[in-house]
Formats: structure tokens, C-alpha cells, sequence
């Protein structure tokens, strides 16, 4: 289905352009993501963008619901991710445009918007830019944290062609589903399921009574619901959840999530500075390596202390801590300090990658958007 034009007042952009760019609040100013070479030009068009903080005019523009005529990208960071560069060497940009002289863009395939002005708050790769991203748009999702925390290294066309996108699915007792393409998806909703996604940007969900979801790729989502399921995410910023009764949730990567919610789980999360999460009755949290973690009621904490690599016979520790016990709150996350003490981390401590609101229901989505990538390519083929 051919999506409906963009509605655009020509009239209000013109007035809008009128003003100048510093008598407008911020609070009529929003962010755009986008990318550009290694030589700071447009991959489309090869026009050199100026220096980071000068304000940036099109000299084309025109307001108009189609490609080209001004200047592009994703606004607050969602759209059509595949028309951002993954390439290793592209450089991320964060801009800030005036909401007022956005056109949303559907012809042409759409997921993008353009706007006649602008100016870059920031550059870096393509990592660095979604995060700060996060931190300065309130309208940005935690949503785009998965397609770019660790895909930066990535080729343009290889993420551009949904060919690579595998799906399985197993739905009988004992059955069991692999994905092993980029975004590949797999699912298995029987008894015992296990379920494997190793591709990049994976998901893999097991819902049955012990079931086991894998997903080992960068930005991979686990998600195992059912009674004692294990969930697990072995590559950077991955994301594990269990939510039965006595699930298991692993992150190993580095920045992972690890969250299990049922009564009696353990989440661990022994990346680089990755979360463990812990919310139900009696479970248990583990974090190492300067990693968080948090628990629920009457639960339990174990943060290691790394050994001293300049301290012949240094070995880890484990500082241990009893929810309800010693000021240790439930819900709330904690962590070592560089002496070794347990502090408070706060939620949107930048030490660490936002926790996912709702992982099982992240990896829902991209179960849907991965098998959707995938008929597309197949489509095409």
C-alpha cells in the first residue's frame, strides 16, 4: 500500500525561515541523525558539509515530498535505519532543526525526513552519535539503541540488502529454531523449545516451560518467558530477558542487559560495563567487570571487584549485599566505586547504555521487523 503524501504548509516553512536561527527557542528545535564519509561529504549528493557548529544552509531547498532539494536524515534517530552508513570509517552526526520547517518524507520509499537548515551538535561514529543522541532528544527512542550501539563496522549494502534475514520458527514440544543470518529471527514456542539467533541485530525467543533463547550476534535480544527458561546474549550491547519463575538471564558482551523478572531468577551480566537486572522476589543479581546490577525485594547482589593487574597474586573479589539490608534498596541499581565501595548508579548514569524499559517486548519487535525484512528479500529474490 502506496503511503499517503506528506501534508507540508509551504507558508508556515517560509515564515518559519524567516527568523533567524538564534531569536528560536530550543524548544521549538529537535534532532536529526545522520551519517557522512570519512571526508565529512554526503554518500548521495558528495557536498561537503562545513565544520561541526556552523549553521548549515541547503542550497537547493525546496518543499516538496520527495528525495533531494534540501538536506536529509532521521528524525530523533527513527526511520529507515538502512539508509544510515554503517560503514567503519562514516562519521555519525547529531543536528538540531527547527521542527516547524520539517518535511516528512514518503515518496521514494520515505523513512527519512529533510529540512532546510541546521546545525551540528555533534560528530563521532556512529555510536557515539545514538548515544548522544539519547542524552539531548527527549523524543528519542531507546528503541535505536540496538540497530547502532555495535554495527558501526558494518558495510552500507550488506545491512541494505534484507536477503541476509533468516527466519525460523518451532512450535512443537522439544523443537528447535536457528537463524544464523543478519537479523535473522527465531522463535520456539513449544515445551523444552530452544531457540538461536548468531547473526547480528538477531532475536530469538523460547516461550514455552523451559525453553532456552541464544543470541550471540552484536545487538542481539533474548527472551525466554517461560517456567526456569534461560536467556542469553553473548555479543556486545545484547539484551537477555527471562521472566519465569526461576529463569536465567546472561549478558556477556560488553554493554549488555541481562533482566530476569520471575520470582527466584538470576540475571548476570559479566561484559564490560554491562547491567544485571533482577526484579523478582529472592533472585539474584551478579555484575562484573565495572558492570551495574540491582535486585528485588528481599534479593541478592554480588559485584566483583576486578584483581589488581599491578599486584602480583591479585585476585577478583566478590562484594556481596542483601537487598532491604545495609541501605541497599530494591530496584535500584548499584555498582563499585574505583575504591571498591558499593554506590548508587543512577538509571541514566552515562557510564553505562540506557537498561531496556521491556526487553520481551523488544525482542517481540524485532522478531516481527526481522521476519518482515526477511519475506521482503525473499520478494525480491
Amino acid at each position: 500500500m502506496k503511503a499517503a503524501a506528506a501534508v507540508i504548509d509551504a507558508d508556515a516553512i517560509a515564515a518559519s525561515l524567516a527568523r533567524p536561527w538564534e531569536s528560536i527557542p530550543d524548544s521549538e528545535k529537535t534532532f536529526v541523525l545522520r551519517t557522512v564519509d570519512s571526508s565529512r561529504c554526503s554518500f548521495h549528493t558528495g557536498w561537503q558539509w562545513p565544520a561541526p557548529g556552523t549553521l548549515v544552509v541547503a542550497p537547493d531547498w525546496e518543499p516538496t515530498d520527495r528525495c533531494g532539494y534540501g538536506l536529509h536524515g532521521l528524525l530523533n534517530g527513527n526511520g529507515n535505519h538502512r539508509l544510515i552508513s554503517f560503514a567503519k570509517d562514516a562519521i555519525g552526526q547529531v543536528v538540531q532543526v527547527v521542527r516547524a520547517e520539517i518535511v516528512v518524507i514518503t515518496a521514494d520509499g520515505g523513512g527519512k525526513v529533510k529540512f532546510p537548515r541546521c546545525i551540528e551538535v555533534f560528530s563521532g561514529t556512529l555510536r557515539e552519535s545514538v548515544r548522544e543522541l539519547l542524552k539531548r532528544d527527549a523524543d528519542a527512542s531507546a528503541g535505536i539503541v540496538p540497530f547502532a550501539q555495535v554495527t558501526d563496522d558494518r558495510d552500507r549494502e550488506t545491512i541494505a540488502t534484507p536477503a541476509g534475514a533468516g527466519a525460523a520458527s518451532a512450535t512443537g514440544d522439544r523443537g528447535a529454531a536457528s537463524a544464523t543470518g543478519y537479523r535473522g529471527a527465531a522463535s520456539a514456542t513449544g515445551y523444552s523449545g530452544a531457540a538461536s539467533a548468531t547473526g547480528d541485530s538477531g532475536a530469538a525467543s523460547a516461550t514455552g516451560y523451559s525453553g532456552a533463547a541464544s543470541a550471540t550476534g552484536d545487538s542481539g535480544a533474548a527472551s525466554a518467558t517461560g517456567y526456569s527458561g534461560a536467556a542469553s546474549a553473548t555479543g556486545d550491547s545484547g539484551a537477555a530477558s527471562a521472566t519465569g519463575y526461576r529463569g536465567a538471564a546472561s549478558a556477556t558482551g560488553d554493554r549488555g542487559a541481562a533482566s530476569a523478572t520471575g520470582d527466584r531468577g538470576a540475571a548476570s551480566a559479566t561484559g564490560y560495563r554491562g547491567a544485571a537486572s533482577a526484579t523478582g522476589a529472592q533472585a539474584v543479581a551478579c555484575a562484573r567487570n565495572e558492570s551495574r546490577a540491582r535486585a528485588g525485594e528481599n534479593g541478592i547482589l554480588i559485584l566483583i571487584a576486578e584483581p589488581d593487574p599491578d599486584v602480583e597474586g591479585s585476585r577478583a573479589r566478590a562484594v556481596v549485599r542483601y537487598v532491604g539490608e545495609g541501605g541497599i534498596k530494591a530496584g535500584v541499581f548499584y555498582k563499585l566505586d574505583g575504591k571498591g565501595q558499593v554506590v548508587e548508579s543512577a538509571d541514566d548514569d552515562d557510564d553505562y547504555l540506557p537498561f531496556p524499559a521491556n526487553i520481551k517486548q523488544l525482542v517481540a519487535d524485532r522478531l516481527a521487523e526481522n521476519e518482515k525484512l526477511h519475506n521482503e528479500g525473499c520478494a525480491d529474490a
